[in-house]
């Protein structure tokens, strides 16, 4: 098991009141004047062509170094001051990702294949004390200091400036931000060339999905072997720098994949050098593609001697066409499993971003959409800069649907969880919500704040609002390794309607009777208690009767649904697609709505299964017998807001209609639903538009239950007016099926009792001759709940009253 360092948080006493450098745990790094820096760097060296405005400073790393061995605990504790910038609280660990008692360093020599003995493990991770989301990746030996620190949106890097300038003092060190890093928009990926020029669209589409495993927030952890080739021990020296190097970047690529929508922690299973560029295993013409060939076959050959999940590989030599990094896309676990890498530039940042890059292709995932370079933002942009921190939810969705699918991955991680819940309703009626804990990574506390004042502690709450309104939810877990927390605005709708007022009516023949109910909302009469069928909406319902019916009324703010109008016709060639059940539409929910159908177009009948995916998690999926030609889908998905769910049919059998041509995205449903693309990625893939047109959807609202109200036909020889009888009084009422009828009465009477159904049919009945006060018992409890009549008898009166039965 590895353990990998969360959000911990210490109560740090920093020693403030010391400024003597290098003192027990304050160590201080004093500014280089612009004078000294103007004397040793020229205008035009590496570091100003790589970084636009940064600072330098001196710094005692064999203090540091000789500090953090000399620390006994496993968190190490101190105090970081650049002089007039930077005072950072570092709480950190040793974070050695070399596989435990398995991993070795090989070398290929003229001597033949030698093993290095272990080097001292020298990356850390961790973080800031004093700011809760923070994250530090740092590499601490006694020359050097290298790292990322990360806090409040910004990530601030620190490397010796001897990585630019090679005669620079061994005590100097800049700190930069990476936006202040100038890209030059030519460091581009050759795996879009790899992918469009190999394969053509249609092919594409075939890869595998099996084993779907875990969630989007299960951290998984891989294997990963590395090689450098002799053009990379040229460069840095020596073969115990090209290993540290690796070291070095590995262990910030690592807390890009650590992110919560990605969650893959790694070890290092090998590193594989090359001593010298005439030792190389790998032939070299020059071509990025052949190049990776080379190093696929010697990988799959047994090169490594050990297994591995995915392998990379760093050579400095220069190939045709400007390309910094090529991998083979969707191949963790299988021959392709494999990356490469050019050291290219000096600047950390950037070669850190390469390798981040590249094993996504490794894990599934294309080029995001994003092509506004230098300006990129996502990791997986085709531009390699200094900004690509981001993962696009298209890339979240292809690299956790790879990893879930993979089988050579172990649940090996130890990491703070990463919070996440469902409810059972995005829309209260009544204002209870039942709030189920979907967090990852084993939490062991949780902290519910549902937004109205109220919280708890409960794992898996209900909670009932007492008013209408939008409401915040937040959940904070944690465990031993950390906290998480997931603030959802306006997430949940209150919207509290009472049940409308009724009132019955009669008639002593058969003909019209009007019933009238009043409530806030549209009214809607309907022929059933549930279901049934809508006969009359408004305040006033009068129908033709020829004898004593129920009906029931609900008071409801639902709006109609709307239609998207783009059909078949729309667009331009296309065919049934039967090749695998991997293709989708992608779509962005703008507010809580319920997808209500699809039409669909088939060549056979038979029963489909349709799958809503937020990220890698299936929120939807229901089997639907869809007949052969067009039909109309009922869905009924209640979705919440969000980007990026995708829409798919999974399962053997497709064989329903999608065009290969025409298609231009997005397209908009009345601003409530965005359909944005499909999950392809590739080439003119893009056109294609997959199986579900003419989209219903519906915004949410809220219908109460349903009041009953009754039209009563009788003969109405000398009837008296049911409501003025106040000499009749039924208790209790509602009941659980037993009620006392108390009839008062002056003179001996034939008084006869009888129980209706919704039907008409008698299911009790009760005859005697009393005077005076008169009560009976009455009980059908042996009867389904819901509404009955009672007919009482009074020699030729009739009089009625409800029965409502719990």
């Amino acid at each position: 098991m590895k353990k990998i360092f969360g959000n911990i948080f210490i109560v740090f006493l920093s020693l403030l009141s010391i400024h003597t450098f290098g003192a027990d745990n304050y160590f201080f790094g004093q500014e280089v004047s612009q004078v000294q820096i103007t004397d040793v760097l020229t205008e035009e060296n590496e570091l100003n062509k790589s970084i636009e405005k940064f600072s330098i400073y001196e710094l005692n790393t064999s203090e540091i170094y000789n500090y953090s061995n000399s620390f006994q605990a496993n968190i190490i504790e101190f105090n970081l001051e650049l002089e007039n910038s930077f005072s950072w609280n570092l709480a950190i660990e040793l974070n050695d990702l070399r596989a435990k008692k398995t991993f070795k360093t090989r070398v290929k020599t003229d001597e033949g294949i030698i093993t290095l003995p272990p080097s001292p493990a020298s990356t850390y991770i961790g973080n800031l004390t004093n700011y809760k989301n923070s994250r530090v990746r740092l590499s601490i030996r006694k020359d050097v200091f290298l790292g990322m620190i990360a806090k409040e949106g910004n990530e601030f890097f620190i490397e010796p400036v001897s990585r630019y300038v090679e005669n620079a003092p061994a005590d100097w060190f800049v700190v930069y931000n990476v936006k202040n890093v100038i890209d030059d928009g030519k460091a581009i990926c050759g795996a879009h060339d790899l992918v469009e020029n190999m394969i053509l669209p249609e092919d594409f589409e075939s890869v595998e999905q099996e084993n779907m495993r875990g969630s989007r927030g299960e951290c998984l952890l891989a294997s990963i072997a590395i090689a450098a080739d002799g053009s990379m021990v040229s460069k840095l020296g020596n073969v115990q720098n090209v290993e540290n190097e690796i070291l070095d970047i590995f262990n910030i690529v690592e807390d890009r994949y650590l992110d919560p929508d990605i969650n893959i922690g790694y070890e290092i299973a090998t590193i594989f050098i090359s001593s010298n560029v005439n030792l190389d295993p790998w032939a070299f013409n020059g071509d990025f593609g052949d190049y990776l060939g080379e190093f696929t076959s010697w990988g799959n050959n047994g090169g490594f001697g050990t297994s591995f999940a995915l392998a990379s590989i760093w050579t400095n030599k220069n190939f045709a066409g400007g390309a910094v990094g090529l991998a083979w896309v969707g191949s963790v676990c299988t021959n392709t499993r494999y990356n490469a890498n050019q050291h290219f530039t000096p600047n950390m940042l950037r070669l850190i971003q390469v390798q981040a890059h590249e094993m996504g292709h490794n894990w599934g995932a294309g080029h995001a959409p994003d092509n506004n370079s230098p300006n990129n933002v996502y990791v997986m942009s085709p531009s390699v800069g200094s900004l690509n921190d981001q993962w696009h939810p298209q890339t979240i969705t292809s690299i956790t649907n790879h990893k879930n699918s993979r089988t050579c991955l172990s649940s090996g991680c130890l990491i703070a969880p990463v919070s996440n819940f469902l409810t059972d309703v995005i829309v209260s009626c009544d204002g209870t919500v039942n709030f189920t804990d979907n967090s990852f990574n084993s939490p062991t506390s949780w902290e519910w704040d549902f937004g109205d004042g109220t919280t708890s502690t409960q794992q898996n709450p209900s909670h009932t609002y007492q008013n209408s309104g939008l409401y915040t939810i937040t959940l904070t877990t944690s465990n031993d390794f950390g906290e998480n927390e997931l603030l959802q605005e306006n997430f949940i709708v209150v919207d509290i309607i009472e049940k409308p007022q009724t009132t019955d009516a009669e008639s002593c023949e058969p003909g019209e009777v009007t019933l009238t109910a009043s409530g806030t909302e549209e009214l809607i009469w309907y022929d059933a208690p549930t279901g049934g069928n809508i006969v009359n909406t408004g305040n006033t319902f009068t129908t033709n009767l020829s004898e004593t019916t129920t009906f029931y009324v609900e008071s409801s703010n639902i709006p109609d649904p709307q239609f998207f109008s783009e059909t078949i016709n729309t667009f331009a060639s296309g065919a049934y697609f039967t090749a695998n059940d991997s293709w989708g539409l992608f779509f962005d929910i703008h507010s809580p709505l319920t997808l209500k159908s699809v039409k669909v177009f088939s060549d056979l009948s038979a029963n489909r299964t349709i799958q809503i995916l937020s990220g890698s998690s299936v929120i939807y999926s229901e089997q639907k017998f869809i007949p052969a030609g067009e039909s109309r889908v009922d869905i009924d998905a209640s979705l919440q807001a969000g980007e990026d769910y995708l829409i798919k049919v999974t399962g053997n059998t497709v064989s329903l209609y999608r065009n290969d041509a025409g298609a231009v995205y997005p397209y908009e449903i009345n601003g409530l639903i965005s359909i944005t693309g499909n999950n392809t990625n590739t080439g003119t893939a893009d056109d294609y538009y997959y199986y579900f047109y003419d989209w219903e959807v519906q915004e949410p609202g809220c219908a109460t239950e349903r009041s009953e109200v009754t039209a009563f036909i009788d003969e109405c020889s000398n009837i008296e007016n049911f409501q003025n009888a106040d000499f009749i009084s039924v208790y209790p009422n509602p009941a659980n099926g037993i009620y006392n009828a108390t009839i008062s009465l002056n003179l001996k009477s034939n008084v006869q009792l009888e129980v209706l159904n919704t039907m008409g049919q008698r299911i009790y009945h009760q005859q005697t001759e009393a005077v005076g006060d008169y009560t009976h018992s009455i009980d059908i409890t042996n009867h389904a709940g819901g509404i009955y009549i009672l007919r009482i008898l009074v020699d030729d009166m009739i009089f009625y009253r409800k029965l409502i039965k719990e």
